[in-house]
């Protein structure tokens, strides 16, 4: 650690297992800098979760983001998000020009065609949204057209770097520029295939001439057993030829008293091999309360790891039902396009969410049986758009017909009832009903109401 902080590198590498300081390594390097009156420091990573311990960690010696967020507070003008504007263009393109493209893919992997992307940006523009990929997207083609309009720092710190793709890879690269850069991160830890995070990028940079790297060996968070398992699994793996392109590195038990006395309480690792499905929950309550001392109210996180959705949804019910509310699934953060789009809806007056009227619209439409009438609808409006720009076409509620357009106001008007916390009339229910929200969705479209 006194090396990295001493070193006088512009670009800096650190790779490290979970718990080997690299947290304290960025606190260390705050300080320093505070300490010669230079307080202008930016810490990045992926994920809020991450953000929040950051931000505890680095309270006034960092500004800290997601990468994500960073890069939308520095695309011009007033851009407003949508979580999953991608996927709703990504309709649009199928419906429209019977083109499958994989607009994420593209992004985050700097393979998108010029065609796709410009079909991409004419409806962003009329939607006057931005999504989390294109926004990074956009932020990289304005730093490219002008290096001047990189932010500069007196430190840039990128944590967990296994987790980022090609695209915001390229952003890094850019403010690396302009800003002296320290990257750490361990690519044993590249958990996110599905957002194409390559952990090859962090090796390229340990590996690179343009970089300083350190390794950080020593875990204190891990007990010694946890370690030698770990060390088992990897050393077993290499003699049968995988992990070839692992970075080498140590990982070892830094010996303090806390954790030597837990090292003696808990010597080894205990295997279950067989449990009935329904005991499973069972099983998993009785460790956690054998691990948790009930007067230590420090926080806790359990991971359990299933090899089946099926059954994480299974435990996770039965877990709740023994009083566990804090559980995190796939599925809770999952979301219904029908209800956002209601949502889109229920923030403007009268009908200025194009977004909102496309999503409600193809939503009742294919309920009713009527996807062609909708299908109709999109190659009008994108005709219109090529016609006259994305800025003066028009509006998407005016292309379609009376009885539509009067449906969606109702079922609006009945959802600003709910957020008014009125009761609502047997028949508005119906209505709701049947623009295209079942009874089990219909709890989320009045949670959407009531918190709008």
């Amino acid at each position: 650690i006194d090396a990295i902080i001493t070193s006088t590198a512009r670009k800096k590498i650190v790779v490290g297992g979970p718990g080997t300081g690299k947290t304290r390594l960025f606190q260390q390097i705050c300080r320093e800098l505070l300490g010669k009156g230079k307080a202008k420091n930016l810490t990045l990573t992926f994920i809020n979760e991450l953000v929040n311990d950051l931000e505890l960690e680095l309270r006034d010696l960092s500004e800290v983001r997601t990468f994500h967020s960073f890069a939308f507070s520095k695309v011009p003008g007033n851009a407003v998000m949508f979580l999953d504007l991608t996927k709703v263009i990504q309709k649009d393109y199928k419906k429209i020009e019977d083109k499958d493209v994989k607009f994420e893919e593209a992004f985050h992997n700097l393979t998108g065609l010029k065609e796709d992307l410009d079909f991409y940006s004419r409806r962003r523009q009329y939607y006057d949204f931005y999504g989390p990929d294109c926004s990074v997207y956009a932020l990289l083609k304005l730093f490219e057209r002008d290096r001047d309009k990189i932010p500069r720092y007196t430190q840039i710190m990128i944590d967990e770097f296994q987790d980022f793709n090609k695209l915001e890879c390229a952003i890094i690269d850019l403010l690396a520029e302009h800003s002296p850069i320290l990257i750490a991160g361990d690519d044993d830890q590249a958990l996110y295939p599905f957002k194409h995070a390559d952990a090859e990028e962090i090796r390229k940079r340990h590996g690179s001439d343009d970089y300083d790297s350190y390794l950080l060996p020593f875990c204190s968070r891990c007990t010694e057993v946890v370690i030698r398992a770990f060390n088992a699994v990897v050393d077993t793996a290499k003699r049968e030829g995988y992990l070839s392109k692992r970075i080498d590195k140590g990982f070892r038990y830094l010996p303090n008293s806390d954790k030597d006395k837990a090292c003696i309480n808990y010597p080894k690792i205990i295997v279950k091999t067989s449990a009935q499905s329904n005991q499973l929950a069972s099983l998993i309550d009785t460790e956690i309360k054998k691990l948790i001392d009930p007067a230590d109210k420090s926080p806790k996180t359990i991971l359990v790891i299933c090899p089946l959705n099926d059954q994480v949804k299974r435990v996770s019910r039965m877990l709740k039902e023994r009083g566990y509310t804090n559980i995190q699934t796939p599925e809770s953060n999952s979301s219904d396009l029908l209800v956002q789009g209601f949502n889109l809806l229920l923030k403007t007056n009268g009908n200025k969410s194009n977004l909102g009227w496309r999503i409600v619209s193809e939503e009742i439409l294919i309920m009713d049986g009527n996807e062609s009438t909708f299908d109709e609808i999109l190659r009008k409006n994108n005709a219109d758009i090529i016609s006259n720009s994305p800025s003066k076409a028009q509006a998407f509620w005016t292309l379609t017909d009376k009885e539509l357009r009067n449906r969606i106001r109702k079922a609006v008007a009945i959802l600003r009832k709910v957020s008014k916390k009125e009761e609502l009339t047997d028949d508005e229910r119906d209505l709701i009903f049947k623009s295209g929200a079942d009874k089990s969705k219909f709890k989320c479209i009045e949670g959407t109401a009531a918190k709008t």
